[in-house]
């Protein structure tokens, strides 16, 4: 069977004028509703970018030009202050 994405429940989680973008094809319907994008200038997207050689691609890209992430492991009772930082711009 496939999963039931429930996108509705994630709007709320977009800053006004986001959107949430699905990588991938989504083998089921979802449920949404006009006005919970509408009023909050919401998107739904869909990319088909993301398969192995576009991966693949993108890893020799990123080791060629020595892109590498920016990793900060914190504990959960640390979260609120890095969300913070992260907001203002300061980074992880």
């Amino acid at each position: 069977g496939s999963n039931v994405h429930n996108v509705r429940a994630l709007l709320p989680a977009l800053k006004v004028g986001c959107a949430i973008v699905l990588i991938g094809g989504v083998p089921a319907p979802f449920d949404t509703v006009a006005f919970d994008l509408i009023f909050s200038r919401h998107s739904i997207e869909g990319s088909l970018i993301g398969g192995v050689p576009e991966t693949a691609e993108m890893l020799e890209f990123c080791a060629k030009h020595n892109i590498v992430p920016d990793i900060d492991v914190i504990h959960a009772k640390d979260a609120d202050a890095a969300f913070q930082k992260l907001v203002s711009g300061g980074g992880a």
